[in-house]
């Protein structure tokens, strides 16, 4: 019975998602994250619905309590993989006479024994011998050679399978991959890692497919993945009433799905998965298996007969010979590569960087316009194999779409074929892999000329993990939000830059802009050639006019901040120019740069003020202002809204000068007066902070204490001040945002583009559960670095930075910021862990202050006997006498300790346990 409100099965009460997540506090989505993770007893899912048992509690942290057994249940498909990762190291180990790096005999042997296994498994022991003699003939290793070289039982494996049988049809493949962690003796290692299952199931559509139009290849199979999905979902084998009916059908497709992998042995791992997976399909549909239906099956499996390192780049496709796996035959390239409808693959990612001179050549050759980038020499040769009108369903990288070099390759793209739908995942799409080698996207093109009103659908998920995005692509109705339509023309009506085309549907929507650089000129900073001796900490010399303040940057700060170095620069940078490897660049432009800005991108643009008479280099490269107030130049670049475009014209890890000046941008924002008061808030508020960090050029001594106080209250005062003082900053930083917004008059669909690139604003996040002090007090403690900063900047992978633990909260764990302000302002005090660590941080910037440690004077062996430092705190802080003895205490017990991280292990002053004195030290020269 379905009543609108609540579901009824049985006797028991079952509600929607949406009103779970009215009652928990919580956003649908993550109602149905919960739900696919299976943390929520008895939810189910009905059609593309999850129903949730009406009494079930919220879950806690999954990470809390949870033994090896109850993992499976989160995420089964990641702690699978996991397990046989263990299992296989394990294996290798222990092979009699095996030394890590394997060698590729042992790598055979171990796949003949884990492939025995996995199909001992399905057809059963009684046929070991016949199964394990098929399948070492396939490999090419006689039983001799597999026991000679392993001594192991495989017992820990075969528990494995039966634990984890809804992942057999992967297991292969996994170990595979993992051996290759170990192994020595494969060139193609570096880029052999495995399709997702939900790319697969994203890309393959079974409508799609009509045999008559055309086989489907994969010209980089792996193992196989992208083909054993097309067996599974076109089998249908259900409605038939015989084995011989279901075995037919299974045949019918094994015969139009063809693979091609560059490693042979690979080659015959996929060649084993098709197998296995019709054994599965068989078996699931409750017939009888034996190892004869293993073995009278032979998928259209090739490698190469000669080795290298085309494989289906290679220019001479009409001569090549391949080898069919299970078969002594030798085919060329033209007769396999022939009648293809449909190309699903997941090409090699390898870029110029690291790339042997032979493989540039080549690419350069015969892929001009791939600019020596693997798989985008792929996506051109699908296109060119497939037949008129077939499918291409690629998992590629995103860099293509976005960067200047690839212009002419977008050119080729968009002007030739028809796209049918772009996903971008972003950089963490893969569960074992990370960084910009997996920023990847999902793409689904046609062979056919795009018509003059063409579209495409374009899914934005890149902000989401990797559970969320499986759970998004497998629900139409959940992707709406995330998804836009886009005329296809509009790329090429934007000079072929993919981030404007989008950029002007979305966000500009017609309206009348300029480039940034009309307003400023981004410059790139100088190259010293040494770092480690050119660039120091500005504790490290003791103010040498041959060093000078730089902005370094390298990590994330907005407004103002980042200013702990110096370079070793004297009258005109004669030093860096004697430098092998330097660069001087712009350096005339010094005394009138006014902005700086990190050339890191993971985290997002984040701007800051340039100090007076403080110089840049490369990684802090500068701004140079033309026109408007530098205080609202500085609040634009800090706003979502730059980060946006930032990220759609960089998927990049660097932020270039030259996509900072492509930002579009209106007319008369520079001369904003709400603009530049906000953005003079927001230094103010972000220097209050900075001065209580001794590393900080920055900082300032403690004021005089004369009232009476204690430690404790103290660092009560000033975590209570850094927390309003950071609540504050992210009100004016949206107001900004809101401000941004309204010049650019900027509709819902604008906002909602800009929210699925970079996440929401802070001050919009709202509560998702209640707040527990103890739980915030130990994430708060952990966030905090010994000077009490925040010690990370990134709370999700794809996100972009904070520049305070109040908004790394807010975005990690969906704390509101009002309601943590509101918090600690009135219950502070039972935050013990936080407070502990702002305890030792004043009582270090006490013993600072009263030693005449100044960022802007340093002096050097200089000391002060503990006695005469009790009488100067009882002289300059009277009020802090009762707590005397535990502060000397902690100077002779924890300082040295406390103080050598709290300089990053450049210390510069020291507790003398022999004198019983604080002394300030010299570096060596």
């Amino acid at each position: 019975m379905f009543v609108f409100a609540n579901i009824l099965l049985s006797d028991m009460e079952y509600k929607s998602a949406k009103q779970i997540a009215v009652e928990w506090g919580v956003s649908k989505r993550r109602v149905q994250v919960l739900c696919a993770q299976n943390r929520i007893s008895g939810a189910k899912k009905i059609g593309n619905m999850w129903i949730i048992p009406g009494e079930v509690g919220k879950p806690t942290d999954m990470r809390k309590g949870m033994n090896k057994n109850d993992m499976v249940l989160v995420n089964g498909y990641k702690t699978a993989r996991s397990q046989i990762k263990r299992i296989v190291q394990a294996s290798i180990i222990e092979c009699r006479d095996c030394r890590i790096p394997v060698d590729t005999n042992t790598k055979k042997a171990l796949v003949a024994r884990f492939s025995a296994e996995i199909l001992i498994s399905l057809i059963g022991s009684s046929q070991r011998y016949n199964i394990e003699f098929v399948i070492n003939e396939l490999i090419g290793i006689d039983a001799a050679e597999v026991n000679e070289i392993l001594e192991l039982d495989f017992g820990e494996f075969r528990e494995f399978l039966e634990k984890y049988s809804p992942f057999i049809d992967d297991t292969l493949s996994w170990a595979y991959q993992f051996l290759n962690d170990f192994s020595y003796q494969n060139e193609f290692r570096e880029t052999q890692f495995f399709t997702e299952k939900y790319m697969i199931n994203h890309l393959i559509d079974a409508n799609d497919i009509d045999f008559r139009r055309g086989h489907i290849l994969d010209p980089a199979c792996g193992g196989g993945n992208f083909l054993i999905h097309t067996l599974d979902v076109l089998s249908n084998i259900d409605k038939y009433d015989s084995k011989y009916e279901a075995t037919g059908r299974i045949d019918c497709i094994i015969e139009n799905i063809y693979g091609y992998e560059i490693d042979p042995l690979l080659a015959i791992v996929a060649n084993i998965n098709l197998r296995i997976k019709k054994i599965l399909l068989l078996k699931a549909s409750g017939f009888e298996v034996s190892v004869s239906d293993f073995k009278i099956t032979n998928p259209h499996i090739y490698t190469s007969k000669t080795p290298g390192f085309k494989g289906s780049l290679d220019d001479d496709i009409h001569s090549r010979g391949l080898v069919r796996i299970g078969t002594d035959d030798i085919y060329n390239f033209s007769k396999i590569f022939n009648e293809i409808g449909y190309i699903y693959t997941n090409p090699p990612f390898e870029t110029i960087k690291g790339m042997n001179e032979s493989k540039k050549l080549f690419l350069n050759s015969f892929f001009p316009d791939a600019k020596c980038d693997m798989c985008n020499a792929f996506i051109q040769r699908s296109l060119e194999i497939v037949m008129d009108n077939g499918i291409c369903g690629l998992v590629t990288q995103t860099s293509w779409l976005y960067l200047d070099s690839f212009k002419r390759f977008r050119k080729y793209i968009f002007d030739n074929y028809t796209i049918k739908s772009i996903v971008e995942l972003g950089s963490n799409a893969f569960y074992n892999i990370n960084g910009e080698k997996a920023n990847v996207l999902l793409l689904k093109m046609q062979r056919k000329l795009p018509e003059l009103r063409a579209k495409f659908k374009r899914i934005l998920l890149s902000q989401m993990g990797i559970v969320e995005k499986e759970l998004m692509l497998s629900n139409a109705k959940e992707l709406i939000p995330f998804q836009s339509t886009i005329n296809q023309n509009i790329i090429s009506s934007n000079d072929y830059s993919y981030s404007m085309a989008i950029g002007s549907t979305t966000i500009l929507s017609g309206k009348p802009w300029h480039l940034y650089s009309c307003y400023a000129v981004p410059m790139q900073g100088t190259s010293t050639g040494n770092n480690k001796d050119l660039v120091k900490y500005f504790w490290e010399r003791n103010n040498e006019s041959e060093w000078v303040l730089v902005s370094k940057g390298g990590g994330y700060s907005r407004w103002i901040g980042l200013n702990q170095y110096i370079v070793k620069w004297g009258e005109t940078g004669e030093v860096i120019r004697a430098t092998p490897g330097s660069a001087l660049r712009n350096v005339k432009h010094f005394k009138n740069t006014a902005l700086v800005f990190s050339d890191t991108g993971t985290a997002g643009l984040n701007v800051r003020l340039l100090l007076e008479n403080q110089i840049f280099i490369a990684s802090g490269p500068g701004i140079r202002i033309k026109t408007g107030t530098k205080y609202a130049h500085l609040a634009f670049l800090n706003s979502r809204y730059a980060t946006y475009w930032i990220k759609q014209l960089s998927p990049k890890l660097t932020i270039a000068a030259g996509y900072i000046s492509k930002i579009p941008v209106m007319n008369n924002i520079f001369n904003s007066e709400q603009l530049t008061f906000l953005s003079k808030e927001c230094i103010s508020l972000k220097t209050e902070r900075l001065i209580n960090n001794p590393t900080n050029f920055e900082f300032l001594p403690i004021k005089s204490v004369t009232i009476k106080s204690s430690v404790i209250q103290q660092a009560l005062e000033w975590f209570k001040n850094d927390m309003a003082n950071e609540w504050n900053q992210l009100c004016c930083e949206r107001k900004i945002e809101d401000y941004i917004f309204r010049e650019f008059d900027m509709d819902n669909s604008a906002v909602q583009e800009i929210k699925l690139r970079v996440g929401d604003h802070a001050c919009e996040i709202t509560t998702s559960h209640e707040l527990e002090i103890e739980e915030i007090d130990k994430k708060i403690s952990k966030l905090l670095s010994h000077n009490c900063v925040l010690n990370r900047t990134l709370p999700n992978t794809g996100g972009i930075g904070c520049d305070g633990v109040m908004e790394y909260l807010a975005h990690k764990e969906r704390i509101a910021p009002k309601d943590l302000n509101n918090l600690i302002e009135n219950q502070g005090n039972r935050f013990v862990l936080t407070l502990g660590k702002y305890s030792k941080a004043f009582m270090h910037n006490l013993v600072l202050s009263l030693i005449g440690y100044s960022p802007k004077h340093l002096v050097s062996n200089c000391s002060l006997t503990i006695s005469d430092f009790e009488l100067q705190l009882i002289s300059k802080h009277v009020g802090l006498v009762g707590d005397l003895p535990m502060i000397t205490n902690w100077i002779r017990d924890e300082f040295n300790s406390f103080h050598s991280v709290a300089f990053i292990k450049k210390p510069i002053a020291r507790y003398n346990p022999s004198f019983d004195t604080i002394e300030m030290i010299a570096f060596d020269r």
